[in-house]
């Protein structure tokens, strides 16, 4: 089932259900009915055309997206609301770099996540670097989907937990697990092929706008694009809403980048 469904997409629907088959408990979890939708999207009238049973090993010979993502993330001490002592709180930089191989054109976006964002992800964690760098490489796709429709991507990251889920289609922790969901369903809604490659730090573009003390090795001249971050809000949309808003946001993006190009 995983092999047919969009590369390894499929295995975010199932590993759930295959780790049950060695727990001694009947307790529906919130990973079930993850998995469910997204088996249901892959499995809709509005995808089950489009499934792809091959696909190509080597990008060698495609003029490819190349997509980078990176994120920082440190506590940072700040005043309690009454001033009377100092609060640890999250701080976190999120970046993804676009080249493009058949013209050369490039862009780039990059934001400090709002503090509220960090809401969605799990409570008392000691790092949420893994989240955060999962948040880069999907909003890159949210914030731009007209730059990565029909393309073949090669997405380099340089956390080895963030690469490591969306090559295996899963990962334990919630927020981990609906960030590969929407990751899967944004590359087989936008008709994309990605191939995931590790890339150190340094050679990351990615990692430029993440670090302050770097953002002068910012060429000047590129055009910078609004960094749009993925919703994670399981209650206000499903994997369908999202497939078909990504269509819409690509239409529409394309539209305007097709004004501007005609003025």
């Amino acid at each position: 089932m995983a092999a047919t469904l969009h590369g390894r997409s499929g295995a975010a629907a199932l590993q759930p259900f295959v780790q049950r088959q060695r727990e001694d408990v009947t307790v529906w979890t919130n990973a079930m009915s993850g998995s469910l939708e997204l088996l249901a999207f892959f499995l809709s009238p509005m995808m089950r055309d489009s499934l792809r049973l091959t696909v190509e090993m080597n990008p060698a010979l495609i003029l490819c997206l190349l997509l980078y993502s990176d994120a920082s993330f440190k506590w940072i001490g700040v005043p309690s609301p009454d001033g009377q002592y100092w609060m640890a709180v999250p701080f976190a930089i999120v970046c993804w770099w676009v080249v493009d191989q058949r013209d050369h054109s490039t862009t780039y976006a990059y934001m400090i996540v709002p503090l509220s964002y960090f809401r969605h992800f799990s409570a008392h964690e000691q790092t949420y670097i893994a989240q955060v760098e999962m948040v880069a490489l999907v909003s890159a796709l949210y914030s731009r989907p007209d730059l990565f429709a029909g393309r073949h991507v090669i997405a380099h990251i340089d956390n080895a937990t963030a690469l490591s889920a969306i090559i295996n289609g899963y990962a334990s922790r919630p927020e981990m697990a609906q960030l590969v969901n929407l990751y899967h369903v944004a590359r087989a809604a936008l008709r994309s092929v990605f191939w995931s490659a590790y890339v150190a730090s340094k050679a990351n573009l990615a990692d430029i706008p993440t670090r302050m003390e770097r953002e002068s090795e910012i060429p000047a001249g590129i055009p910078q694009s609004e960094f749009v971050l993925a919703p994670l809000d399981w209650d206000a949309f499903t994997l369908v809403e999202w497939a078909l808003e990504l269509m819409e946001r690509t239409q529409a993006l394309a539209s305007a980048q097709g004004a501007q190009s005609d003025a």
